[in-house]
């Protein structure tokens, strides 16, 4: 257990530090004095990924876009 809890701690630092970079960036490219967060999710140690959820709402969707009708157009004279 203490292999994942480091492993996942190792990973949680690279992508704050890669976030802090792109942050950083899009503050520059504003030309802003900087940023500020409001809102964190941290769901990465929760150990659910509903992969099979995903994989089905998009196969679902791909279904219902080759069923669809086509678009109704109307013209403005």
């Amino acid at each position: 257990m203490k292999l994942i809890e480091s492993t996942q701690n190792e990973l949680m630092q690279q992508a704050i530090s890669k976030f802090r970079d792109k942050a950083v960036l899009i503050q520059q490219q504003f030309n802003q004095p900087g940023y500020r967060l409001w809102s964190i999710c941290q769901s990465i140690t929760s150990g659910y990924a509903p992969i099979h959820r995903m994989e089905s709402s998009m196969m679902m969707s791909a279904d219902m876009n080759s069923k669809s009708a086509p678009a109704a157009l109307e013209s403005w004279q």
